[in-house]
């Protein structure tokens, strides 16, 4: 009896170890498919797109292609550095892109181009004025100036509000951080 349930236990472990769903692991290497061997942020979309921040752009991978979309240096953005460090996805199928030198832009993956987040607001803002963003659940975008004192929030129905902070309250610190809570208030 008790070697019965030995034999059991064992074949039940046996069964289990194969019962692991298998993977199907791709290589891709630099060549025709893949434009760059370089890759320095990777995520996937809630459509399922696989994207890829490159030295030369984004790459979005659908499972069997690989689309481009390469960013001019000194194209239209005026950007230092074409370099895709980092990237989040908005709420309205915006990617925001922020560059290696800290240059803040976006990606429309409805028109499939590149974007200042503030290009067609006044002149008083550059695109290389703004270091750091941060994305809050409302679908609200922040973006934070150079120095630190004035923070944009872009709406997610475009519309754009400047928020100043007195440098004297501020103690000589910087502001950092945004955050929201559940009814979206800031």
């Amino acid at each position: 009896m008790k070697r019965n349930i030995i034999i059991t236990f064992f074949c039940f472990i046996f069964t289990l170890s194969f019962a692991q769903p298998s993977g199907v692991l791709k290589r891709f290497s630099y060549d025709a498919k893949l434009s760059q061997s370089r890759i320095l942020d990777i995520q996937q979309d809630e459509k399922g797109f696989i994207w890829l921040g490159t030295y030369i752009g984004l790459i979005r991978y659908d499972g069997t292609t690989f689309e481009n979309f390469e960013v001019l240096q000194r194209g239209k953005l005026n950007l230092l550095s074409n370099r895709v460090s980092s990237f989040k996805f908005d709420k309205n199928g915006r990617i925001w892109i922020k560059s290696e030198q800290d240059e803040i832009y976006y990606f429309d993956t409805q028109t499939l181009s590149y974007h200042s987040p503030l290009e067609s607001s006044s002149k008083k803002y550059y695109n290389n004025s703004f270091q750091q963003f941060r994305l809050v659940n409302s679908g609200r975008v922040w973006l934070f100036s150079e120095d630190k004192n004035v923070a944009i929030a872009f709406e997610t129905d475009n519309k754009i509000k400047e928020v100043s902070f007195d440098k004297a309250k501020l103690n000589g610190g910087k502001l950092q951080d945004i955050y929201e809570d559940a009814t979206g208030t800031t």
